[in-house]
């Protein structure tokens, strides 16, 4: 078969084998950039080559992703890189084209490419590449990311294009069979490079497009409906900005299932598809300009020093389109006309991957004249809010100073501008129920916005008000006096505000304890709706954090438990962005009888983006406890050292929790959890430091799992994982530096450590009960912490036996100015286990000496080595360990 378009005859190649024997195959023919213009009602010929033609459905994919390069570069979908040294990597322009150009002599042999994953990720159709190379003579090929766990199907070759030596520019294609883009070969989707050539190959554009298997009539239906359920997922409803009018989110999801069922329909027709098209596309329309906005600039007219695609009006015309300017320009600037002067002190501008380093927020009241009131700059393609004095203007202006580095121009989708609201914070310290070792100062009171305490009325609307007055003051603390607050959807913690409560720390003052006060502080009453997929009850973004709760869910049932979603969220780059990137805090909380606790990065992209814009970094989870059915706690895509610090779930907790809180019976809690719950769930995280870790009576204590970015790497100290039937279940870790546990225990029925993966697993001074599976190495340790300076007695030999018991330790701790500990050092530890208070054998030292002894926890109690020093560690650095 050959295609004609533009007057040039394209070979289609042979077709596909005919697999089932029906007489049908399918071709795909490649069209080189620039074959059709869709402004020019563009028509391609198919006509067999030597023989009759008979088609039965011709679809035409447009081009998905692309990156000009060159001195500047313009990445659509695709980011590039010069690999794997760039120290030779050469650009310039050529025949009016811009390139890269190798420098193999440098070790500069290839260029990297990753394809979005908003895009494509884990793919199952074909996927086109397209290169625009200039000749110079060797073969061209691809090594790309492709099926299978070894490093030659993170590399498999493509086919090879024979290149002239004749200097022309010319596109060449490859359509990949099995590449999955999942981001293996060195981070990227694949590379591209040239061998036996003298010369280095220059390259001047990349393009990848997945091309469906099968041609598809209903896939604009289907995309539009994953449009939809995108917007739909998002959207807020309220009468605050950005969000949507009561009601209008169901309206959203009566269309959308009205579509799907049209896709469910294996008979629909052509009309019928196109008919629910054009409904679903009205509808989503209707419902995007339904959304609240305090935004001066909405409609206002736009106009730019020059404009390269786009136009100036798509900064504000609310719809997501781009403005750039023009190409290789240093400097440009884009404005608005408010049509009068106007009050304001807000800018946001929302970036595209053409964003500014720098740039200045000037302002006119003639449109001719303009003085600069703030300097700002960006990072990525993220929103940036900069907010300044208060001034009165007609025209606001972006002066575009410097661009991103090899960028070719600047772009964005929506120039903000706003009169900010002014909140007056009434900060004040709090006298709390139960101890602290700080001091509360609230800067909002949820009372004041209507929140019950008494849990008669919902608060959900009440507290979220509050956090979001918190927001409009820039941060802050919401302050949750104790008492129990019905919610009823998911409470959003924005960035920079922390919701804080009166928490009552079960294992310093358990239930029955004659010297504590009644209740258990701050509790929130979770009614939300049930379902694997359910709402999240708390949502932290980022500098952002839940302190001092208590959760509970009235409709669990231990014999047979209610699916809930994950008790709290921190869902980093997927909620709005860049600003919940990092450092959210999850510390001094109680999740009671939660059936999944706590999920970091496991939200799903609130724009619809891949796993990749689902990181997050230096998350903090420290003195949580609870009973939590399902899953303890999973965290996946971390790029940077988080901390995990005495997270402990055990089923005394709700087991002993009395009557109020529908206090189970503990052997039925054991009996469910131990044949269907895990209790810590670890994916890609770099380098969290694990101290404290408490799980028992799971199926599988610790489990490590693939995650969508890396494989897991940590270090585990002072880990108790009992009662389970595999204590840790390594299913993927990092092959160099795999994981590792220290002063641990570890108790499986099955195996203490069961690791299925390439990577090892080492155990240093740790009691282990239960078989070793797969690589797995043990040390005894040494016998005590030497004093600084002085040297420590020798270190015992290596030991080679499946189990490592635990000696004698000391522990060390450190003066600091912190306040003295609310109890005295040396005071006996109590813990909640099996559903009673219990004792346990740790003592403390007082603040500056060494303490000597096992600080062993009685056989039987559920207490652990986190727990020894506790109270000192709270009041002194942290460093210190037993």
């Amino acid at each position: 078969m050959v295609a004609t378009g533009s007057g040039e005859p394209l070979t289609a190649g042979d077709p596909e084998a005919d697999a089932d024997e029906d007489g049908w195959t399918t071709t795909v023919v490649v069209l080189p950039a620039g074959t059709l213009d869709a402004g020019t009602s563009p028509e391609v010929e198919l006509a067999g080559d030597g023989g009759e033609l008979t088609v039965a459905a011709v679809r035409v994919v447009a081009q998905g992703t692309s990156a000009d390069l060159g001195p500047a570069v313009a990445e659509r979908g695709i980011a590039v890189r010069a690999g794997d040294d760039t120290a030779g990597l050469a650009t310039g322009t050529a025949d009016g084209r811009g390139y890269w150009q190798t420098g193999r002599e440098q070790g500069t042999n290839f260029v990297y490419a990753n394809v979005s994953d908003g895009y494509a990720r884990d793919v199952r159709d074909r996927v086109l590449v397209d290169a625009t190379v200039q000749e110079g003579g060797g073969s061209m090929f691809l090594q790309y990311d492709s099926p299978g766990d070894t490093i030659p199907d993170m590399f498999r070759p493509s086919a090879r294009h024979d290149l002239t030596d004749d200097g022309t520019w010319r596109s060449r294609s490859w359509l990949l069979e099995d590449a999955i883009l999942t981001n293996r070969s060195n981070g990227s989707d694949f590379r591209l490079s040239v061998e036996g050539s003298t010369r280095d190959v220059r390259i001047d554009s990349l393009a990848v497009t997945v091309v469906p298997r099968a041609v598809d009539p209903a896939v604009g239906l289907r995309k539009l409906v994953e449009q939809a359920d995108v917007a739909h997922y998002a959207a807020r409803e309220g009468e605050r900005d950005g969000q949507f009018p009561v009601g209008s989110r169901a309206e959203l999801r009566a269309a959308i299932e009205a579509a799907q069922t049209v896709l469910d329909d294996p008979e629909a027709s052509g009309p019928q598809l196109d008919a629910a098209t054009d409904t679903l596309q009205q509808a989503l329309e209707e419902f995007l300009a339904a959304e609240r906005t305090t935004d001066l600039a909405r409609g206002a007219t736009a106009t730019a020093s020059s404009t390269s695609a786009g136009t100036p009006g798509a900064v504000t015309d609310g719809t997501g389109s781009a403005w750039f300017s023009g190409r290789d320009e240093e400097s440009a600037w884009v404005q608005v006309d408010l049509g009068e002067p106007t009050r304001f002190d807000d800018v946001v501008v929302d970036w595209t991957a053409d964003y500014a380093h720098v740039y200045r927020i000037q302002v006119s009241d003639d449109g001719t004249e303009f003085r600069t009131v703030a300097t700002a700059g960006s990072l990525g393609a993220t929103p940036v809010r900069t907010r300044f004095s208060e001034t009165t203007a007609r025209y606001v202006r972006l002066a575009l100073d410097e661009r991103a580095a090899q960028r070719g121009a600047f772009g964005l989708t929506a120039l903000e501008v706003r009169d900010a609201r002014l909140v007056d914070l009434a900060s004040r310290v709090v006298e709390t129920v139960f101890p602290t070792d700080d001091v509360v100062v609230a800067d909002l009171d949820a009372t004041d916005f209507g929140a019950d305490a008494t849990g008669e009325q919902d608060s959900t609307a009440a507290i979220q008000e509050a956090l979001a007055t918190c927001r409009d003051a820039g941060g802050g603390t919401v302050w949750l006096p104790a008492g129990t607050y019905r919610v009823s959807d998911t409470l959003e913690v924005f960035a920079y505000c922390t919701l804080r409560g009166d928490h009552r720390d079960l294992d310093e003052q358990p239930l029955g304890d004659p010297d504590a006060p009644a209740g258990l502080g701050t509790v929130l009453e979770a009614r939300l709706p049930s379902g694997d997929d359910g709402p999240a009850l708390l949502r932290v973004g980022g500098s952002a954090g839940v302190v001092g709760l208590t959760t509970y869910y009235p409709e669990q049932d231990a014999a047979d438990p209610v699916p809930f979603g994950w008790t709290v969220e921190v869902p980093g780059l997927a909620w709005i962005g860049n600003e919940n990137y990092m450092l959210s805090t999850v510390q001094d909380v109680t999740l009671l009888n939660s059936y999944r606790g706590i999920g970091i990065s496991t939200m799903r992209n609130d724009r619809g983006e891949g796993p990749g814009a689902q990181g997050h970094e230096l998350a903090n989870v420290r003195n949580v406890s609870g009973t939590v059915l399902r899953e303890g706690a999973a965290g996946y895509n971390g790029a940077d050292v988080g901390v995990w610090e005495d997270v402990r779930f055990d089923n005394g907790y709700w087991a002993g929790a009395g009557a109020a809180y529908g206090a189970p019976d503990r052997a039925v809690l054991d009996a469910w959890t131990r044949a269907h719950g895990t209790g810590f769930v670890l994916a890609d995280l770099e380098w969290d430091q694990f101290v404290g870790l408490h799980a028992a009576d799971y199926a599988v204590g610790i489990r490590m799992v693939k995650g969508p970015r890396a494989s897991f790497t940590g270090v585990f100290v002072d880990a108790e994982i009992r009662d389970t039937d595999v204590a840790v279940l390594v299913e993927n870790s990092d092959q160099r530096w795999g994981s590792a546990f220290a002063s641990s225990v570890l108790e499986g029925s099955e195996a203490a450590v069961r690791n299925t993966s390439a990577g090892y697993v080492k155990l240093t001074d740790t009691t282990v009960s239960g078989a070793l599976e797969g690589t797995v190495h043990t040390l005894e340790g040494p016998g005590q912490v030497p004093e600084p300076g002085r040297p420590g007695p020798p270190r015992s030999p290596t030991g080679a036996s499946s189990t490592s018991r635990r000696r004698p330790t000391t522990c060390r701790a450190r003066r600091s100015s912190s306040p003295t500990p609310t109890r005295p050092p040396g005071s006996r530890r109590r813990s909640t286990t099996q559903g009673r208070p219990v004792a346990a054998s740790c003592t403390c030292p007082p603040a500056g000496t060494r303490c000597a002894g096992t600080c062993r926890c009685r056989p039987g109690s559920s207490c652990a080595a986190r727990r020894r020093c506790r109270t000192a560690r709270r009041s002194w650095s942290r460093r210190e360990r037993c």
